[in-house]
C-alpha cells in the first residue's frame, strides 16, 4: 500500500499509467492497419476479486447486488468468469469511460499509509478480433490480454489496519 501500482495501472490524465497507455497504442496500431480487408473489434470486461470472491465492475446498475461470479475452464481457451459482461469498446474514449466506470465501483478503504487503498485485485481485459478477408474466405485472429491491479498489502502495524480489514489483508 502507498507503493504506487494503482497510479502505475491507470494513472491520471496528464500521465497515463499501463492501461490507459495499451488501450490508447492499440487503437492507434488499428487506424495505422485499417484497410478494406481487414476489420477489427475490441472488447472489454472488467472485474475485481475481493474476499476470494469475484464482482463483475461494468455489470448494469440495476443488477448492482455485486453477485459472486465463478471461474470455469474452457477446453480450448482455458479459463474464464461465466456469466461476466463484456462490452464493444470502438475507441480510446470508450476504454476510459468503462475503466472510469468500474473503478468508482471497486472496493477500497483508507488505511494508515494511504486514504483510498485498493481492497481488491482488479482484472481489466481487452479482447481483440482481427479478421481478414483472403480470398473471400474470412481469417480471425483473436488476441487477449489481461492487465491486472493488484490490491495492496501492508503490515497491519504500520498502516493501522484492524477487524475486518486486517481479515481481507489475509486472504
Amino acid at each position: 500500500t502507498g507503493s504506487g501500482k494503482s497510479y502505475c495501472i491507470m494513472g491520471e490524465p496528464s500521465a497515463l499509467g499501463v492501461i490507459p497507455q495499451f488501450a490508447n497504442e492499440l487503437y492507434d496500431r488499428i487506424e495505422g492497419t485499417a484497410d478494406e480487408e481487414t476489420s477489427y473489434k475490441v472488447e472489454v470486461s472488467y472485474y475485481e476479486i475481493y474476499k476470494e470472491r469475484i464482482h463483475d465492475l461494468l455489470a448494469s446498475t440495476k443488477h448492482k447486488s455485486k453477485t459472486h461470479l465463478r471461474v470455469r475452464e474452457h477446453p480450448v481457451t482455458g479459463p474464464y468468469v461465466e456469466d461476466l459482461s463484456t462490452y464493444v469498446a470502438s475507441s480510446f474514449a470508450d476504454v476510459e469511460r468503462w475503466l472510469a466506470l468500474g473503478n468508482r465501483f471497486r472496493a477500497t478503504a483508507a488505511t494508515g499509509m494511504n486514504d483510498r487503498s485498493s481492497r481488491s485485485h482488479s482484472v481489466f481485459t481487452l479482447v481483440l478480433t482481427q479478421t481478414k478477408i483472403i480470398e473471400g474466405e474470412d481469417h480471425t485472429r483473436v488476441s487477449r490480454i489481461n492487465l491486472i491491479d493488484l490490491a495492496g498489502s501492508e503490515r497491519s502495524a504500520i498502516s493501522m489496519t484492524s477487524g475486518e480489514r486486517l481479515k481481507v489483508n489475509n486472504h
